[in-house]
Formats: structure tokens, sequence, C-alpha cells
């Protein structure tokens, strides 16, 4: 099963997660790897995972919107959305 694959603006890809099953998938081929993984506090969100160790504010701050704009906290409340990262 694949992954949402998105390129930010400075060239570094996330993937995101389709669904529970996906999340799971995602997140065991990537915690032993060097990235940043971020979900949201309340479940309902794809996992995301930077594809590298250390990224810059702005590569954070974009992945962080799009992971809150995948969650359905932002569908049902559209409001600020809490994110988690490891």
């Amino acid at each position: 099963m694949k992954y949402r694959e998105i390129e930010l603006k400075s060239g570094t890809k996330i993937f995101l997660g389709k669904d529970a099953e996906n999340n799971d998938e995602l997140v065991k081929e990537f915690r032993q790897k060097e990235n940043m993984i971020m979900h949201t506090v309340a479940p309902g969100s794809p996992f995301c995972v930077i594809e590298k160790i250390n990224p810059d504010k702005k590569d954070i701050q974009e992945a962080t919107i799009i992971c809150a704009s995948k969650s359905q906290d932002w569908r049902d409340n559209k409001s600020d959305v809490r994110i988690h990262w490891f």
C-alpha cells in the first residue's frame, strides 16, 4: 500500500498515511530512520513523516499545516489543531 507523498516548497518530501492500517505501516517503515514524525493530538489524522532528521522551520510549518488539514479535528472544528512531533 502506498502512502500519500507531497513535496514541500523546499523540495523535501513528506509522507502521509491514508488510514489507520496505512498509518501503522508508515510508522513501522520510518521509525528507525532519521526523520520527524508528526500526528495530531486528537485521533483521526494521518501520521506525517518529514524525510530528514533536522528539517528547517519552514519545512516543519508547511508539513504541520498539511498534516492538520487532513485531520478529522480540522474537518469537524475548523479551528486550531494541536500536533505532536516525534
